[in-house]
Order: C-alpha cells, then structure tokens, then sequence
C-alpha cells in the first residue's frame, strides 16, 4: 500500500465516523443509537472515542519470588519500559504501569511469574481485608484469580485460600496462574453450593433453606433474615459444622431510569408485570420499587406466553420483551399488556 493510498483510507475512516458512527468508531448499531437517544451526538462522539482508547497496562509485582530492583533491573534487559505507580493502598514498589514492551509471553519475568498483569484498583479490597499469615480466607468468584494471589502474597503463601467459582473453565486459569507465581496456599473448588472441609471442620455456604436441612440452627439470626427478606435481598448463611457463623445478605441493584421506563409504559395505557424466576420476596420487592405489577410465574421463555394468558383479561394480548439493558440490571423479563384493536 502506498502512503497516498494509506491517507486516503485514513480520510474515509475518519469521515465515516460522523457519516457512519457505528462502523466508524466499530461498535453495534443498536449501542451507538441508543447512546445519541440518551445523550445526543457530541457526548456520543466521546464515548465511542474513550471507549476505543487502549486501556493501560499495570503490573503488581510478585513479592513472593523477587523484588523491586530485581524486577526492574530485569525489564531493562528485556527493553520494558515502564513507570512506578502508588496509591494509598498500595504503598510504593508494588504496582507499576507498563508503558512499552515486547510480547508479555516472550518474556522472561512473565513466563518466571515475577510479575501479575493486574489494575492497582483491584487491589484495594485485598489490602482493606487485612488478611495475615496463617488464615483461612474463602474467596467467592475469583476467577481469574488476581485477588487470591495478592491476598496470598499478603499472607506470605501461609494458610489457606480457598477459591470458589462456577465452573472448571475458571478455576482452571486460577490453577495455571498460581503455578506461575509459586503460590500454593490456594484451592479451588467448583461446587454451586460450597461444601469443602476446612481443617478438620466442614464449612458450608448455602441458601438457609439448604442448611436448615443439614442441620444448622438459624433461629437466632431470624430478625436479620426477616428484615433483609422484606427489602427483597436474598439470604446466603455460612456455618462451620453446624454452627451459623455468618450471614450475607444479596441484593440485585436496578438501574436508575428503570422506574421511567415503567411511568413511559404505563403513560401509554400499557399494564407492565414483573416476571421472573427469583425468589418470591426478591420480585415483589423490586416489582413495587418499579411501579409494576408482579406475578408468581417462574417458567421458561418458550412456556411463558402461554402461562402468561392466566392473568390476561379478554381480548388483551401479551407481548414479551426480554431487554435486561432497557430496563433491569438483572435478569428479568418486562412484559407488556396492550388491548387488542
């Protein structure tokens, strides 16, 4: 390619991108209009601009192998230029951001594991936790693992971390990276329902449902579960043995124009209800935070037209929109009731 055909692709490319936003800036059609809908042409421009802007790449140090001078030293050799980063839960010689650099897997100090790709904001949760040397610390969701082996390097690859996510595709990564660092505190376990033996007590973590039929007391904690319950949160317990010793409470958060979405419908004569297979308490609380109606129908998609006709009213006719972006951070479907004409 000449340089004057390479400027002329540049000038279609960049004239695209007020002609054509879409595949100028290489993002669904549907994204970009709903943008220029919500915030107009010029604020659309910029995001699609930031959101085509290559993100930085941080590294955390691994302690656990080397330190900071040997680290450094050895990115000079390997031509790595970077940049130390602090913040103030990092302290100094631990979070560096990488401004250039060769292939990571060609690298030497990647391949030893000196080093974890990972954004210093992620480490923040593990600093506050204060975990020490010696403890047990269950970690739910923590695939790929960059947490877990920062609370490792902060525990000095003592005690026990056990890594829980739901499936072996992801527990997998967490395998292969600790093999990479050395850390070898940290074990994975798969089950939907966590049930791993923690020294010589089992732990159990699970809906109260589930542990009340194992055996576990829960009666004490019943104004937490009562109160919690009544907000639509659902109640995970954690006991070791049979013995509750902690309590999660879990909360589905809505979007914030999501009860607009339902006063638009509603203003064009449209009933709207909630549908969904959450637990009950959850839907109707969210139901009456929205505005709309909420009914016990706990079906797949393909049944749902057909369970839905028991709540119609003559001559009204169902028309099922599953857009959780539209209206629900969860999953959910909005389903609206028009007259028929």
């Amino acid at each position: 390619m000449s340089l004057r055909e390479a400027d002329e692709i540049k000038k279609i490319l960049a004239d695209m991108k007020t002609s054509q936003p879409a595949l100028g800036w290489s993002h669904p059609e549907w994204l970009v209009e709903k943008w220029r809908e919500n915030f107009g042409d010029e604020k659309t421009r910029q995001l699609l601009e930031w959101n085509n802007t290559p993100p930085k790449t941080f590294a955390r140090i691994n302690t656990l192998k080397t330190d900071a001078g040997k680290l450094v030293e050895r990115w000079r050799e390997e031509n790595v230029e970077y940049d130390f980063v602090t913040r103030d839960w990092t302290g100094e010689n631990l979070a560096f951001e990488l401004k250039s650099h060769p292939p990571l897997n060609s690298l030497p100090s990647f391949r030893d594991g000196w080093f974890y790709l990972q954004d210093p904001g992620t480490l923040l949760a593990p600093a506050m936790l204060g975990a020490k040397a010696g403890e047990t610390i269950l970690d739910l969701c923590a695939a790929p693992g960059g947490k877990t082996k920062f609370l490792a390097q902060l525990m000095n690859d003592t005690g026990k971390i056990v890594a829980h996510d739901i499936s072996e595709e992801r527990l997998k990564l967490i395998r292969e990276n600790c093999a990479r660092l050395d850390v070898t505190c940290v074990e994975t376990v798969l089950p939907s329902t966590l049930n791993s033996e923690l020294s010589t007590q089992t732990a159990r973590l699970g809906s109260l449902k589930w542990l009340r039929e194992i055996g576990v007391e829960v009666s004490a904690a019943e104004k937490f579960i009562a109160d919690w319950s009544a907000q639509g949160a659902t109640i995970v317990g954690f006991a070791i043995q049979e013995s509750l010793v902690a309590l999660f409470a879990i909360k589905d958060t809505v979007k914030p124009g999501a009860a607009k979405v339902i006063e638009q419908l509603q203003r064009q004569g449209l009933k709207t209800f909630l549908v969904t297979g959450d637990n009950q308490a959850t839907a109707r609380s969210i139901a009456a935070h929205l505005g709309t109606d909420h009914h016990e129908i706990m079906v797949g998609q393909e049944t749902l037209l057909a369970e839905f006709e028991n709540i119609l009213a003559p001559g009204q006719v169902a028309d099922v929109r599953p857009d959780p972006i539209e209206a629900f951070e969860i999953e959910t479907d909005l389903v609206k009731i028009a007259p028929t004409t």
